[in-house]
């Protein structure tokens, strides 16, 4: 108890000296604030050409690690796997939207952006503007067949990275900055015909003065979302007790007993995934749901006895994908050991593959 007394003894002694000499204790620096105060999703893209017909980006996948600031439309790299990705073009209603887009450097400079607020976005920096605009139409991709895209990704991970364009808007609008200083120095006349009451030179959202720049009045694609790859592997969180949904195949998360070797504790993970594996596929087939042709008598599925399902996954290594693996390392009174985590894949084209080894026709 005396120690937190003996701290603010000299912090009194000062407040008192402060007092009675009649001078005004110093006001602590306040850092000034820089950039908006809200941060665009990071989905959300200016493009760094308007036209009407941006179609042939559509699909295209930006490499993994690209900076921020440095992601439009020609970043986007067709890929062996981008065929599977196709579009079709839908009414956007007329709707007003007023939403952050990011901006790369070639996408400021292209909409005329004098100066672009920074915005803090993990290890990279990237730019912000606001985009008021009526929505004309979409171009929207979709996967034409999910089974082949998959099998795709599955031989060419290299060819699948994490995001891919699959979504432009296009509309009639104004881009909006904000460069931290008074803005409305140096606007430009109205253009005939625009509802400057929608359009304002200048506005205050997100806590920040916005300027009007650049008006689109025809409807043109100004902007591109980013999709995540389903047959990526996931965002897991290792210690997350919830398993990863698919629309192009099955995850699984495989566990391992403690044992005294990292190496073995990331084989039990894998080992423990398949089995799981083998018991969701050959439930598949006794239901039904799953239909395995032979041409001899099949083996006769065994998901009780624990050697047979060990057995069963051990040939089922080559089509269960390991996503993702987590060592934990656990400190022992004679040294440390291992435990695992295992974030599996099975895509739906290897489900009847796999269904057909586990039914393999027995051994005359």
């Amino acid at each position: 108890m005396l120690e937190p007394q003996m701290r603010t003894l000299p912090l009194l002694a000062l407040c008192v000296s402060a007092c009675t000499s009649g001078q005004a204790a110093p006001k602590p620096l306040v850092p000034e604030s820089t950039g908006p105060t809200a941060t665009a999703p990071k989905t959300l893209f200016l493009r760094n050409a308007f036209d009407t017909d941006p179609s042939l980006y559509l699909g295209r996948f930006i490499p993994d690690g690209t900076a921020l600031d440095q992601i439009d439309e020609s970043r986007g790299m067709q890929t062996q796997c981008s065929r599977h990705i196709q579009y079709k073009s839908v009414g956007g209603g007329g709707v007003l939207y007023d939403e952050l887009y990011n901006a790369s450097s070639g996408a400021s400079i292209s909409a005329q952006i004098p100066q672009v607020a920074t915005i803090s976005a993990g290890a990279s920096t990237g730019r912000t503007v606001r985009v008021k605009y009526t929505i004309d139409q979409k171009m929207i991709s979709y996967i034409a067949d999910p089974d082949k895209y998959a099998a795709c990704c599955a031989r060419a991970p290299d060819q699948c990275p994490a995001e891919y364009i699959g979504e432009f808007v296009s509309g009639t609008g104004a881009i909006y900055y904000t460069s931290g200083v008074e803005a409305g120095a140096k606007l430009k006349v109205d253009p005939p015909g625009l509802n400057v009451e929608i359009f304002p030179k200048l506005e205050v959202k997100h806590g920040q003065s916005w300027s009007r720049g650049i008006v689109f009045q025809e409807p043109v694609y100004f902007g591109f979302k980013l999709y995540p790859n389903a047959a990526g592997a996931p965002d897991w969180d290792c210690a997350s007790e919830s398993v990863p949904l698919s629309s192009l195949g099955y995850y699984f998360v495989g566990v391992s007993p403690v044992v005294a070797d990292e190496a073995k504790a990331r084989d039990d993970a894998m080992l423990n995934a398949r089995k799981q594996v083998v018991q969701f596929v050959g439930e598949q087939v006794q239901s039904g749901e799953v239909t395995v042709q032979t041409q001899a008598s099949s083996a006769p599925l065994q998901l009780q006895s624990q050697s047979w399902v060990e057995g069963a996954a051990s040939g089922l290594a080559s089509l269960v994908q390991n996503s993702k693996t987590c060592v934990e390392k656990l400190p022992m009174p004679t040294g440390y050991e291992y435990r695992a985590r295992a974030l599996a894949y099975v895509p739906n084209a290897s489900v009847d593959a796999a269904a057909a080894l586990l039914v393999a026709p027995v051994a005359k």
